[in-house]
């Protein structure tokens, strides 16, 4: 048999597969429908989004792998994988669904609903220098009227906010496009979140660092078409194979990974740290496949304009 006619089996195998495909997609349709009709009736006993998607969750497991009997015992192995490598489509079409049927019933989820925000006194504490006077410069102009108070270290300042005597901290996140392990620790450690990053040049242009405001909650700014906006998560790195299936959905969903590497929490336990990058939309359909496939993830930071 020639090549041709092998590429052209293969063609020929891709179209049933299609064919195949698009049934699973309107079977998708068909479980987010009847999904969104279960999200409003909970919605309308008074059930939060977190409690509903807990009851989605329980009836929303497609991951056992079906190869047909007859399969050639070399061929198992194979088949697995292309089983295993539909679910997270599977998932991410479905997220997609869901959102669009919730809308079409007059629910509208926005990022609020999956991060916790709160209203923060507009103060903020850190360590004087010009760096950090060219941050507070750039992060002062979100605020109505921002005020701050000066720390004699970087422990200083967080235990500030630790106490409750300001609502964020400036903090040294990144040098030479490297994050700083030590305040990326205590970011980890107190669970802070990440409000904004921001480049800071110096007096002669030349300095390559960052900074970021964190305080103890998220304070989530309007999503506008002009911004690249970024979502900073923390997955244990036990959870390898879930990382694969967050990197492939969100590839689905239009999102980019900025950056990933791992960070050390307590000096021991390594975690993945993903950013992931769009441009002017926002990451409700990303929370959404996190809140209802995925365990154990910390959102750290979503913040904009950092380049």
């Amino acid at each position: 048999m020639s090549f041709e006619k092998l590429r052209e089996n293969l063609a020929n195998i891709s179209q049933r597969e299609s064919m195949l495909s698009e049934r699973r997609i309107c079977e998708l349709y068909d479980l987010a429908e009847l999904a969104a009709e279960a999200w409003q009736e909970q919605a309308s006993l008074g059930l939060g989004v977190y409690d509903i998607m807990a009851l989605l969750t329980e009836e929303l497991s497609w991951d056992e792998v079906h190869v047909h009997g007859a399969a050639m015992p070399g061929n198992v192995r194979a088949l697995e994988q292309y089983e295993r490598c539909s679910v997270p489509l599977d998932r991410a079409v479905f997220c997609e669904m869901l959102l669009s049927a919730l809308s079409g019933r007059g629910i509208t989820l926005s990022e609020r609903d999956f991060l916790e925000s709160e209203d923060t006194p507009e103060r903020m504490a850190y360590v004087k220098s010009q760096y950090a006077d060219e941050a507070y410069d750039v992060f002062s102009q979100d605020f109505s009227d921002p005020t701050f108070t000066y720390a004699g270290s970087i422990r200083a300042a967080t235990d500030m906010l630790e106490r409750g005597e300001v609502g964020y901290c400036l903090l040294p996140l990144e040098e030479n496009n490297s994050r700083i392990s030590s305040v990326m620790e205590i970011i980890c450690k107190r669970d802070y979140k990440i409000n904004s990053v921001t480049p800071v040049f110096g007096f002669d242009g030349l300095a390559n660092m960052k900074y970021a405001l964190v305080s103890k909650g998220f304070s989530l700014s309007p999503v506008r078409a002009e911004d690249d906006r970024y979502l900073e998560l923390r997955i244990p790195t036990e959870s390898t194979d879930r990382l694969r299936e967050l990197l492939l959905v969100t590839a689905y969903l239009g999102a980019r990974v900025y950056r990933l590497n791992t960070v050390s929490v307590d000096g021991a336990s390594d975690q993945y740290s993903l950013i992931l990058e769009r441009d002017g939309r926002s990451f409700v359909d990303v929370l959404t496949y996190l809140t209802l496939f995925t365990e154990n993830y910390i959102p750290v930071g979503i913040y904009k304009n950092i380049e």
